[in-house]
């Protein structure tokens, strides 16, 4: 059972180096390239914004989408694209498809109306896979200088129990 257990929390340390990793690359990579989303492969995430695809995602989830091709999105998918300088998640109402071009006709779940203009294929990021709930919030918050510190507090935490966790072990085994 303790194997186990050592097992599970060596898996974990890992995943969270891994990840730490990943979110460094991603914010540096962002910083370079306004419009590069962050992700792993051909799934992106995001930051909700706005309420308007309440209550299937609400303001401060993230979102994760995957890269589709036009052709392999329908009536009823939830999509998000570029709409000039920001991004947009909506679903889509109606596919059209003119001169090898598709189209989409999209609208928020909590909005009213649809949305005024088609949205081009060729302006898609991706389909709406899942999200996770107000950790958005979270990741806003642990953007700025004091996020930094508290992710270099923790980093350092967990190397100083492994070192000393190693160092007992040790210790014990003399």
């Amino acid at each position: 059972m303790s194997k186990a257990l050592k097992f599970i929390g060596n898996l974990i340390f890992i995943l969270v180096i891994f990840i730490g990793i990943i979110s460094v690359f991603n914010i540096v990579k962002s910083k370079a390239d306004k419009n590069y989303i962050s992700g792993i492969g051909s799934y992106k995430y995001m930051i909700v914004l706005s309420g308007s695809m309440s209550p299937v995602f609400n303001p401060y989830d993230v979102i994760v989408i995957k890269e589709k091709m036009p052709e392999e999105i329908s009536a009823g998918d939830i999509l998000s694209f570029r709409k000039g300088d920001i991004i947009v998640s909506h679903r889509v109402i109606s596919v059209e498809k003119s001169n090898g071009d598709y189209r989409f006709k999209t609208k928020g779940d909590a909005n009213n109306v649809e949305d005024e203009e088609l949205v081009s294929g060729k302006s898609i990021l991706g389909r709406y896979v899942f999200r996770i709930p107000y950790i958005g919030y979270l990741i806003i918050k642990l953007k700025g200088i004091w996020g930094v510190i508290a992710i270099w507090i923790l980093g350092l935490y967990i190397i100083f129990t492994e070192v000393l966790k190693v160092l007992k072990k040790r210790k014990n085994e003399v």
